[in-house]
């Protein structure tokens, strides 16, 4: 059994419930996020969406648990 894909796609609108808002990108790995952009655990996976919209713009990698 390999890793399981996500319930979600690129495009999708990540709904609160769901969402984990990261506020110190650094403790994943991650830079800074694009100008207008955040990134949040979402479902097991870490995804970089629309600040306004919500829109899933990438899914990055698992998230194995929350760092921040």
């Amino acid at each position: 059994c390999g890793p399981s894909l996500p319930s979600f796609q690129v495009g999708d609108i990540a709904l609160s419930e769901h969402l984990h808002l990261i506020s110190r990108p650094g403790l994943y790995g991650l830079s800074t996020p694009p100008r207008g952009e955040l990134y949040a655990v979402m479902d097991g996976q870490i995804v970089r969406i629309h600040a306004d919209t919500a829109q899933v713009r990438s899914i990055l990698r698992m998230a194995p648990q929350i760092l921040d």
